[in-house]
């Protein structure tokens, strides 16, 4: 995937290349991801100067063709550092058109560590990525510190390489329902009754061209209280202690048969399992994000449990 740089307002270099030799003179990492001074990374210094606020830097891809029902997998490596380093943001924008929609984002400072990252989407129509490194507002008063955004291997795979995310745009990805409960978890791509379900995905509400569908429960009759259906993941290994992987989903609950939504970790090698994240009850006829980090010292699985109301 080739990159552009895009010139911000007020900067005409706001993203710069660099091998992170003179990183302390610039700014930006010492090295790349592999760590050789012979690489090389795109980063944006974020601080300002009581004369000039730093501004928003912007890279954009080369057209993009619709990426189909299993989607695209963005990949890559990125590096936010200093009091200054506000928001990294990835966005999808549609041909012709001058809003973009955000498919993944994050403030967390690496703490000196490149980080890895990934993204899946689903677009109907062509396309560009944007990356944006955005650093502190004006009424920030850490603006005037150094600070860094750096991004590094950015690039596109099939879908199926974004382990663990899924769309369900085109089926169940790395999920699978369990034999052993009570009901099924079905795919959906929205309904006109308020009753049975969302009218569309989380991800189609936010742009037409973003495609997307769900899966969904049906806490109706035939179900009785005490009905279980369970979503469960393919095994991951044990992650790092320091940087544990997060978790993040929309869930949509609405209706008062609704029960209890919970998300489990199975520790794979002793089977116990623990309760990481819990929602009860009617919400609203809204998608809710929930988000947790997965942390284990052995492999594990992670699994979306249905109560059905008592």
């Amino acid at each position: 995937m080739v990159i552009h740089r895009v010139e911000s307002e007020g900067a005409p270099e706001a993203w710069t290349l660099s091998t992170g030799m003179n990183s302390l003179w610039v700014g930006g990492p010492f090295n790349d991801t592999t760590g050789d001074d012979r690489g090389g990374y795109a980063f944006h210094e974020t601080s300002s100067t009581p004369s000039k606020l730093a501004p928003l830097a912007v890279m954009e891809s080369e057209m993009q063709g619709p990426t189909g029902p299993d989607g695209k997998c963005l990949k890559f490596w990125y590096f936010l550092d200093g009091l200054s380093a506000s928001e990294l943001r990835v966005k999808v924008r549609k041909r012709g058109e001058g809003k973009a929609v955000t498919i993944w984002k994050t403030n967390d400072l690496t703490r000196g560590d490149w980080r890895e990252a990934q993204a899946l989407y689903t677009f109907t129509d062509n396309h560009t990525i944007m990356v944006e490194a955005v650093p502190a507002t004006a009424g920030d008063p850490f603006n005037i510190f150094r600070g860094h955004i750096a991004v590094d291997d950015l690039g596109t795979r099939p879908g199926q390489e974004c382990i663990g995310l899924c769309s369900f745009e085109g089926g169940m990805c790395d999920w699978n329902n369990v034999r052993t409960d009570d009901f099924d978890w079905v795919l959906g791509r929205g309904t006109q009754n308020p009753i049975t379900g969302p009218p569309r995905d989380h991800s189609s509400s936010q742009g037409e061209a973003l495609g997307g569908a769900y899966v969904f429960l049906d806490s109706s009759f035939p179900r009785r209280p005490g009905d279980v259906g369970r979503l469960e993941s393919i095994e991951f290994q044990a992650t790092d202690p320091n940087n544990p992987p997060c978790m993040r989903f929309y869930t949509y609950m609405a209706g008062r048969g609704v029960g209890r939504l919970r998300v489990l970790l199975e520790d794979v090698v002793t089977r116990k399992q623990q309760i990481m994240w819990a929602l009860q009850g009617h919400q609203g006829t809204r998608w809710v994000q929930g988000q947790l980090p997965l942390s284990s010292g052995t492999p594990f699985k992670a699994s979306q449990y249905l109560l059905r109301r008592p």
